[in-house]
């Protein structure tokens, strides 16, 4: 299991430098029990450029837009909303804060 873990963060190189990434990682979990089957905390170890000391895996990051679905699922759910409600895309206030889209329009 180790060495295919291994092998899926080297093969997808090219894939992350082009989407202006430099570095990878990879956690395995038994789903049962939680064990660890693979453990992948950088591409490449050595690399003195993408700091490939860095174990990537224990490294705290910012969810981003990765956390998006588990959200909205949680909204959805609370709301009584399926997937077929309509969400407007309007301005809105909540308490002081008025929260905008990136680009600044309500579509």
């Amino acid at each position: 299991m180790q060495k295919l873990a291994e092998e899926a963060i080297t093969s997808n190189v090219a894939v992350l430098q082009e989407n202006g990434a430099n570095n990878s990682s990879m956690v395995y979990l038994d789903s049962l029990n939680g064990d660890v089957l693979a453990y992948v905390g950088s591409i490449n170890y050595f690399d003195e450029q993408i700091k490939g000391q860095n174990d990537m895996v224990q490294r705290p990051r910012q969810s981003g837009s990765s956390i998006k679905p588990l959200i909205y699922a949680l909204a959805l759910e609370k709301l009584g909303l399926s997937i077929d409600s309509p969400i407007y895309d309007i301005p809105f206030k909540i308490g002081p804060d008025k929260p905008n889209n990136a680009d600044d329009k309500f579509e």
